[in-house]
C-alpha cells in the first residue's frame, strides 16, 4: 500500500510539471486578436520613438550617413543576422561532439514477477516459481554514443556556416552601401531646394503680384482682354515649370528626414557643399575602366557572397560522397541496478557498430548529380552576375560623363540668363523695358539656376552609383 501511494505521488508530478512549463513560456499572439493588436502598438511606438527628434538639425553628408546606417531598420536586422549566423557556427561545432546523456528510473509492479522454468523435452515444470527481480527497484545509467559518419559531416557543416556568416557579412554590407546611395541622393536634391527656396518664394511672389496687376490692368480697360492673356500666358508657363520643379524638390527633403529617422516638422540645415563633390566626382572618369572592372569584380557584395556560396555547393557535393560510406558507431555505458538480486549491480557495457545504409547507396549516384547540377547552377549565376557588374559600371560611368557635360552647360545657361536679367533691369531704368520684362528674366534666371541645381544633385547620384557598382562605400569612394 505504501508503494501504491509513492507511485501515486509521482503520477501526479509528471502531469502537474508539463502544465507548469507551459505556464511559463511565452504566450504567441494569433491574427487579428487583442495580442496581435498590442504588438501592433509597440512597434508603431518604438518607430515613433526613433523620430522624435524636434528642432533644427544640423547636418553634413557624412553625418546625415551616419545616422541614417544607425536608425535604419534595415540596417539593424541585417546586423543581427550576421549575429545570428555567427551563433550557428558554434551551434554546428557542438553538434561534432559525442552524444552523452544520462538516465535514472524508478520501477515497480503490484505483484512478485515470479517465474518459474519448463523443460523442453518433457514439458515438466523443471523450476519451482521464484523471483529474481524486486518490485521496486531503482535504476541509472551514463551512456556515451559517437558517430564518426556525423561527426564528419557537422565539421564540413560547421564549415559552411562560417560561410554563411561571411555571406550574412556581405549582405549587411550591402545594405549600409543602399543607405549611403539613397542619402546621398536625397540630400543633394534636398540641398537644391534649401538654396533655392527663398529666392523662388520671392519671385514667386513677384510674379503672382505682376499676374494680380494684369487682371486689374484689363478690368480697368487699361489693356485688352488678348494683350492681357497674351502677357498673364509667357507669365504662368515659367511660373508654373517653377512651382513644380520646387513641388519636386519639397520630395527629397521629405525622403531625406525619413532616411534620417526625423520627424517630417524638422527643420534640416545641410551644410556640405556640392562644388567640393563635384570636383571629386570628375577624378572618376579618369580612372582606368579595366582595373574598375577587376575591382568590382574583387570588391563587390554580390560576387563576394556567390564565392562563398560555392564554397557551400562543393561541401554539400563532398557530404552526399560521404553519406554513403558505412557509418561507424562507438558505444559506452556505465549502469546502475537496486536490484538485490544481482550479483554486481554495478557494470560497464560498450559496443562498436559497422553500419551501411542500402538505400544510400542506392540513391548515390542520383543525389550526386544532383550536388553538381547544382554547382554547374552556381558557376552560371556567378558569370551572370560578373557580366551585369561589368555593363553596370560602363552604364554608370556614361551616365556619370553625360551629366557632367550637361551640368557645365548649364552653369553656362545660369550665367547668360544672369547676364540677362542684369540687362533688362538696366533696360528698365532707361525707360526700354517693363516691370513685366524683368520678371520674366527672372523667372527664367530662376528657372536655370534650379536646373542647374538638380543637375548637379543628379550628377552627385550617378557619382555614388558608379561607386555603388564598384563595391566601394561612397563617402571613402569620393575621400
Amino acid at each position: 500500500m505504501r508503494y501504491l501511494k509513492v507511485d501515486f505521488y509521482r503520477f501526479c508530478a509528471a502531469l502537474v510539471m508539463p502544465l507548469l512549463l507551459a505556464g511559463c513560456a511565452n504566450n504567441y499572439a494569433s491574427l487579428d486578436s487583442k495580442e496581435h493588436t498590442q504588438i501592433i502598438k509597440a512597434d508603431y511606438q518604438k518607430i515613433e520613438e526613433l523620430s522624435s527628434i524636434d528642432g533644427v538639425v544640423i547636418i553634413s553628408l557624412s553625418e546625415a550617413i551616419d545616422q541614417a546606417i544607425y536608425y535604419n531598420l534595415d540596417a539593424r536586422v541585417s546586423a543581427l543576422e550576421v549575429l545570428s549566423a555567427q551563433d550557428d557556427i558554434t551551434l554546428e561545432e557542438l553538434k561534432a561532439l559525442p552524444n552523452l546523456s544520462a538516465s535514472a528510473s524508478y520501477q515497480g509492479r503490484n505483484n512478485l514477477g515470479a517465474s518459474s522454468s519448463r523443460s523442453v523435452i518433457s514439458g515438466n515444470q523443471s523450476l519451482e516459481p521464484s523471483i529474481s527481480t524486486e518490485p521496486h527497484r531503482r535504476t541509472a545509467d551514463l551512456t556515451f554514443n559517437w558517430n564518426l559518419i556525423d561527426v564528419a559531416l557537422a565539421a564540413l557543416q560547421s564549415e559552411n556556416a562560417s560561410d554563411r556568416a561571411i555571406i550574412a557579412q556581405e549582405r549587411h554590407k550591402k545594405v549600409k552601401q543602399n543607405i549611403q546611395r539613397d542619402v546621398y541622393t536625397s540630400y543633394w536634391r534636398a540641398y537644391a531646394a534649401q538654396e533655392n527656396k527663398d529666392s523662388a518664394s520671392k519671385v514667386i511672389a513677384e510674379a503672382e503680384e505682376k499676374l494680380y496687376a494684369i487682371d486689374l490692368a484689363v478690368k480697368e480697360n487699361l489693356l485688352s482682354a488678348t494683350q492681357g492673356a497674351e502677357r498673364k500666358r509667357e507669365i504662368e508657363n515659367r511660373l508654373n515649370s517653377l512651382r513644380q520643379t520646387m513641388e519636386n524638390m519639397a520630395f527629397a527633403d521629405i525622403e531625406l528626414k525619413s532616411l534620417l529617422s526625423l520627424s517630417p516638422d524638422t527643420k534640416v540645415h545641410l551644410t556640405s557643399q556640392p562644388k567640393e563633390y563635384m570636383q571629386k566626382a570628375k577624378t572618376l572618369l579618369d580612372m582606368d575602366v579595366e582595373n574598375l572592372e577587376l575591382l568590382a569584380l574583387e570588391k563587390r557584395p554580390e560576387m563576394r557572397e556567390t564565392i562563398a556560396q560555392r564554397k557551400i555547393t562543393l561541401r554539400d557535393t563532398r557530404m552526399e560522397i560521404i553519406k554513403t560510406f558505412p557509418g561507424m558507431k562507438l558505444f559506452y555505458a556505465g549502469n546502475y541496478d537496486s536490484n538485490d538480486f544481482l550479483v554486481d549491480n554495478r557494470w560497464t557495457s560498450f559496443s562498436a557498430t559497422i553500419v551501411q545504409s542500402i538505400t544510400s547507396l542506392i540513391t548515390a549516384p542520383a543525389r550526386y548529380e544532383a550536388a553538381k547540377t547544382r554547382e554547374d547552377l552556381e558557376e552560371a549565376r556567378r558569370l551572370s552576375l560578373a557580366a551585369a557588374i561589368i555593363t553596370q559600371i560602363h552604364l554608370s560611368r556614361a551616365r556619370l560623363s553625360y551629366l557632367l557635360d550637361s551640368y557645365a552647360l548649364q552653369e553656362n545657361s545660369v550665367a547668360s540668363t544672369q547676364t540677362l536679367v542684369e540687362a533688362t533691369k538696366l533696360k528698365q531704368k532707361e525707360g526700354f523695358a517693363s516691370d513685366l520684362d524683368v520678371t520674366l528674366a527672372q523667372l527664367e534666371s530662376l528657372n536655370a539656376k534650379i536646373s542647374a541645381s538638380l543637375i548637379s544633385a543628379e550628377t552627385q547620384s550617378a557619382a555614388a552609383a558608379f561607386l555603388d557598382s564598384l563595391g566601394e562605400n561612397t563617402m571613402e569612394g569620393l575621400s
